[in-house]
């Protein structure tokens, strides 16, 4: 699941002041970013801080870096609450699945290979929204201790770019190891088409096991075909990786998996100019920001130094907390009842007798 974290970052700022301490200079001016034009110290919401306070604020625990926790706990907490009201609301289509790709429990023998490079070919179900995460990867073949085996993972969407991984294996043992950085593969592409995964290595002489992506007993098929089709296949160069087959075996390659459709990834694909135009773009900037606001409110009345930031006591603070999380809660249960058509393929078509109206202030 993409984090709203990296990706919302600069959907709302910190405050427009400057910042005189030296030290703070140049992060203010990331500070003043924002793509929606909205900004944590917001006059309309209450907290308007003192800009002789903050432009001069050079502690350690100085309100600058108050306001960016406020925001990175805003976008933590609007995604976590976002995806379990879409949960809520809808029926999700498809089970997670987490375990192995490729069933190794029958494997027997080494195959016989005619070609130098082998490898497996995915074909996945368009799913929008749906993730392929690779934890682990092991790759049972005949080879010396310590043969590492670099296996290259193509795409048939020419925007992404995906690194190989370095496969060290152990003699006639299947030997799982956690990859340092996991892979993250989407169904679909940026148009909701399916993409192709290729996954090929040079088998430098050797056999590969002949380890079955299912054992297909009672014709049953694995939860994880359930976003993905699957085939071994060799090829004799790594330009014509593109090859038909229908191979049952994996060619020995394993790989610890999860499959999950959370469906809220689409608002990280949200153009940077929508912040602004897009109805829809601006509830979910607004939402953050209230968010972050409250948890600053929190923060200041926590340290005990209110008076110092803002021009309003403490009583009054908490009762705005309390005014914009009834905001909040509006605000997301909207967002979740009026999901962009074909956003995701995640859920199932929302129950229409439990929708209710509100009125969209933005």
């Amino acid at each position: 699941m993409v984090s709203y974290q990296t990706c919302l970052k600069k959907v709302i700022g910190l405050s427009t002041a400057g910042c005189d301490c030296p030290e703070l200079a140049a992060a203010s001016e990331t500070y003043k970013e924002s793509l929606s034009g909205l900004y944590i110290d917001d006059m309309q919401y209450g907290l308007r801080l003192k800009d002789i306070a903050i432009k001069n604020d050079c502690s350690i625990n100085n309100v600058w870096n108050l306001m960016d926790e406020a925001r990175s706990q805003a976008l933590r907490e609007f995604q976590t609450s976002f995806l379990g009201e879409v949960q809520n609301e809808y029926k999700e289509r498809l089970s997670r699945y987490n375990g192995n790709i490729g069933d190794y429990s029958q494997a027997s023998q080494f195959l016989i290979h005619n070609n130098t490079y082998v490898g497996q070919k995915f074909v996945t179900k368009p799913y929008r929204g749906a993730t392929w995460t690779i934890k682990k990867m092991g790759l049972w073949t005949n080879a010396p201790n310590d043969t590492e085996f670099t296996v290259n993972i193509i795409s048939s969407d020419p925007t992404q770019t995906i690194d190989p991984v370095t496969v060290t294996v152990k003699n006639n043992i299947l030997n799982m190891a956690a990859l340092t950085t996991p892979v993250e593969l989407p169904m679909t592409d940026a148009m909701g088409n399916s993409i192709t995964y290729w996954f090929v290595w040079d088998r430098q002489t050797y056999s590969m096991k002949d380890v079955k992506y299912h054992c297909g007993c009672g014709g049953s098929r694995p939860l994880w075909m359930t976003y993905m089709d699957a085939a071994g296949y060799e090829t004799d160069s790594l330009v014509n990786y593109d090859v038909t087959s229908a191979g049952i075996y994996t060619n020995g390659l394993v790989m610890d998996s999860s499959l999950s459709c959370y469906g809220t990834d689409f608002v990280c694909r949200i153009d940077d100019t929508d912040w602004v135009n897009d109805p829809y773009a601006a509830v979910i900037a607004k939402t953050i920001q209230l968010i972050a606001i409250v948890k600053l409110i929190s923060y200041i009345l926590n340290s005990g130094t209110v008076n110092r930031y803002v021009l309003i006591e403490s009583e009054e603070l908490n009762g705005r907390v309390a005014n914009l999380n009834k905001e909040i809660t509006w605000r997301m249960k909207w967002l979740t009842q009026k999901m962009p058509k074909g956003a995701s393929d995640c859920f199932e078509c929302i129950d229409m007798s439990r929708i209710t109206k509100h009125e969209l202030i933005v």
